[in-house]
């Protein structure tokens, strides 16, 4: 007697921004009777209004979707709260993401996360459970990535407020530090000299207590996700 196929379940959608990976999971899914596909990765709002309503669903997000013209790197958490609020239930998926990253995901709304070096057959069976409304997080899992995320935030909090000692100039000095710029660049933007930027960024690293830009730069960044 021939057994009768499995119900398909679902909707399921994949975000990622490695076409090969995305496809290949949407197969994966497929294969096992879900009613899955993927969602092209472009502006944040368009990833939401893609993915539509949904009661029950499960998205699965990459944490890391890329650089994008007009809104720099895309984190996944990002799109996060606006797909739960659509209706849809959250896998985070990463390969190489801090625990940071990680506890930025749980407090967005993830209600699981999943590695990409684990098995499909894991990776199925945690979209089935989310399907059937079930957990896919241990609680203590859960807690840890929480406490984490506060204490994130507390660096992040202490971080901008020794940023608070930069006048305008030095903070803007700072951040194109940040991004690659070189001492004669900055004076050539701001129409100032070498001497000029160079007494600046020395003010920047005594007012923030550090011996080096690198030092500089890492007190911006921990603060950039306030």
């Amino acid at each position: 007697m021939t057994a009768e196929p499995r119900p398909r379940q679902g909707p399921v959608i994949v975000i990622d921004d490695h076409d090969l990976l995305s496809v290949s999971l949407v197969l994966v899914l497929q294969r096992a009777g879900l009613d899955a596909r993927r969602l092209p990765v472009r502006h944040r709002e368009e990833i939401v209004a893609d993915a539509g309503p949904t009661s029950g669903g499960v998205a699965v997000v990459d944490l890391n979707l890329g650089s994008h013209p007009g809104q720099g790197t895309l984190h996944g958490h990002e799109i996060i709260p606006s797909l739960r609020g659509s209706g849809w239930r959250v896998l985070a998926m990463s390969g190489s993401a801090t625990r940071e990253a990680l506890a930025d995901a749980v407090v967005a709304g993830a209600e699981g996360i999943v590695d990409k070096s684990s098995s499909t057959d894991a990776f199925v069976a945690s979209i089935r459970r989310l399907l059937a409304g079930e957990d896919v997080m241990e609680l203590s899992e859960r807690d840890d990535l929480l406490r984490v995320a506060r204490q994130a935030q507390m660096r992040r909090t202490q971080s901008a407020a020794v940023l608070d000692r930069l006048t305008h100039r030095e903070r803007q000095v700072l951040e194109r530090l940040a991004e690659g710029y070189r001492a004669a660049a900055i004076a050539e933007e701001f129409v100032v000299s070498l001497t000029t930027v160079r007494s600046q960024i020395r003010a920047v690293l005594g007012k923030l207590g550090v011996g080096s830009q690198l030092e500089a730069v890492a007190l911006l960044h921990a603060s950039s996700s306030l």
